[in-house]
């Protein structure tokens, strides 16, 4: 009985194993720039942060001045714009 257990669970092992590999093709000729937003959002705060993005072989790429409508069942509650780039030093 102990053998038989013990060939089963090599068994469902080995099946186990096998069956999970999954190659997903992905080639990055084909694949074009995705517009990507990051956003740290509170619900009680006035003040949030949003970043769009576009994605890139090398490196990601900043949007500027872009608009941001939020809606909500259709309707327009909000318009988002940038805010002017702050000055360093």
């Amino acid at each position: 009985m102990k053998t038989f257990i013990h060939y089963l669970s090599v068994l469902i092992a080995t099946l186990i194993i096998v069956s999970c590999e999954n190659e997903l093709p992905f080639s990055i000729k084909d694949n074009p720039p995705k517009l990507v937003m990051n956003a740290l959002i509170n619900a009680e705060s006035q003040a949030n942060l949003l970043f769009l993005n576009f994605t890139g072989k090398d490196a990601t790429t900043h949007i500027q001045n872009a608009t941001i409508e939020v809606r909500v069942n259709g309707q327009l509650t909000e318009s988002l714009r940038p805010l002017p780039p702050e000055q360093e030093g």
